[in-house]
């Protein structure tokens, strides 16, 4: 144990690396004891990196001045309140910032106009959910010219222009989810001054038809990673895109209800190769045709796969998507929706994807073609529930999230069995997903908790059918939040939220007419 005299005769330096494994609020305490260890824990180095939590605009201008200065380089305002005056003073004295986080901030005061500093090496910046006075937003990307990484929602409102994007000739990442005042004209702004984009996310943009969609594939040669959830893009303008030489390798069409297999058809004809496809609730069950689940197949680096309820239940479909499992063994998230009908074609697609991780199956009322009469009504197609647990326990040991829909099977011990040999073979299993069914499922894999002692499972039932509910299905790989935070979900990108506008008419979804325009 060191007495005082010891701790006086380390030196400065070995102080230093000690201090550089506190936290924030810790280096504050220590350098309380005595003025050596003030000096050493207000040295710059150690406030390179920091979260602020104070709503005190004062106590923030005082860390900001004293303790970082210029040898910040990555701050996190998440939650705060701020003021004009206070970003005037960061944006001239942290010179050497690169990576700002004003997420949730609420911006104090009416001071419309006024000039920050240039953030010559501002590289990321994240003004997403923001309250109050968010017409601030518009000089902090004016005085941020060289950022590679921007994402922005709908809370800028009317502030919005594309002309900011003008002179953002760096940015590699773009996202503009549930951003609803971008339209189609601001992609041809991107496509003329934005050419190295790499990923570009469009979830919930509403007015976004698709119309320069082919003028920004044929300017950004870069781009790897294009996410047009929600919009209005159809067949027309997917047919004029030059998909061939273009770099896509993520690409997410979930619930775009003006495409069809058409559009789909081309787009994946002329791909070289991806790795993450996402066509959930795309247009009507029949949008994925046996050409494209044909053209899915060459795809062996395929990562990602969501089919869910975009198909024709067809015996072809089927021993396409048995195919598709066989040639695509990275898959690490698979839905496939009803597709799957009989239990060797199941057994087969969960024995070949060893590495499978997220898994997603539905259950329809209607009978499967390959039923016969006196066939068990709780079965689907041949195989129940508990089979699907037992597969998936006897193969798929690496499993982390399940997925059900509309499974509304009795409480019965075969299931809750199925569920405790899942929960004994699959460690990793972190989440169930009952969507559409009844509470049974998951009062059975409660009931398996139990027995198990797995109660760190979260069960997850969603209370609503609309918009389409939080999926298992994990974001694109270079999305704003992975790269930047390291994390897969967002409370910015929830899927539950938004402007959402729909009908329902006979099962199938119908946009409201000129919604958006």
């Amino acid at each position: 144990m060191f007495g005082k005299r010891n701790f006086d005769h380390i030196p400065d330096s070995v102080l230093l690396h000690i201090f550089s494994f506190l936290y924030r609020h810790e280096l504050s305490t220590v350098g309380l004891v005595n003025r050596r260890w003030q000096r050493i824990s207000s040295d710059g180095t150690l406030w390179r990196h920091i979260q602020l939590t104070e709503n005190d605009d004062k106590r923030i201008r005082d860390i900001i001045t004293t303790k970082c200065r210029s040898h910040l380089t990555r701050l996190n305002l998440t939650k705060c309140n701020l003021t004009p005056e206070l970003m005037i003073i960061l944006s001239g004295i942290c010179i050497h910032l690169k990576e700002l986080s004003l997420q949730k901030c609420y911006f104090l005061g009416r001071r419309r106009r006024f000039k920050l500093h240039v953030f010559k090496r501002l590289r990321t910046l994240d003004a997403r959910l923001l309250r109050g006075n968010v017409a601030f937003v518009v000089p902090l990307l004016h005085c941020s010219p060289n950022l590679e990484n921007l994402a922005l929602d709908e809370t800028i409102g009317t502030s919005w222009s594309g002309k900011i994007l003008q002179k953002m000739n760096k940015l590699r990442l773009l996202d503009l989810t549930r951003c609803v005042q971008v339209n189609d004209g601001d992609l041809e702004i991107m496509a003329q001054n934005c050419r190295k984009l790499e990923s570009l996310l469009l979830d919930k943009c509403f007015k976004i038809g698709g119309c320069k969609l082919p003028i920004l594939l044929r300017e950004c040669k870069m781009l790897k990673t294009l996410s047009l959830a929600f919009t209005r893009v159809s067949d027309e303008w997917l047919i004029q895109c030059d998909w061939a030489n273009s770099s896509l390798t993520e690409v997410d069409f979930s619930c775009c209800y003006f495409l069809s297999t058409v559009g789909l058809g081309v787009l994946f004809a002329n791909l070289v190769d991806c790795k993450y496809i996402n066509l959930s609730n795309c247009t009507e069950s029949s949008a994925i045709s046996q050409r494209i689940l044909t053209d899915v197949t060459r795809f062996q680096s395929l990562e990602v796969l969501n089919l869910d309820d975009g198909f024709e239940t067809t015996p072809e479909n089927e021993r396409l998507i048995c195919k598709v499992a066989q040639n695509c063994p990275k898959l690490t998230c698979f839905l496939v929706g009803i597709t799957l009908q009989t239990a060797s074609c199941l057994e087969h697609c969960l024995r070949s994807l060893p590495q499978l991780k997220r898994f997603g199956i539905s259950r329809v009322d209607e009978f499967p073609y390959n039923w016969r009469p006196g066939a068990a009504a709780n079965r689907l197609g041949g195989f129940s529930l508990e089979m699907i647990l037992n597969y998936l326990a006897s193969y798929n040991h690496k499993l982390e999230a399940l997925q059900l829909s509309g499974y509304r099977d009795h409480e019965c011990k075969s299931v809750t069995d199925g569920f405790v040999h899942l929960l004994r073979n699959c460690k990793n299993l972190s989440r169930i997903c009952s969507f559409g069914g009844n509470a049974n499922i998951l009062i059975m894999a409660a009931e398996a908790q139990v027995q198990t002692k797995r109660h760190e499972i979260r069960l997850i039932k969603p209370t609503m059918l609309f918009p389409t509910p939080r999926t298992i299905t994990p974001p694109p790989s270079y999305c704003f939040d992975r790269i930047i935070y390291g994390k897969e979900t967002s409370t910015v990108n929830d899927p539950w939220k938004g402007p959402f506008v729909y009908e329902v008419q006979r099962n199938r979804r119908f946009w409201i007419e000129n919604a958006y325009e």
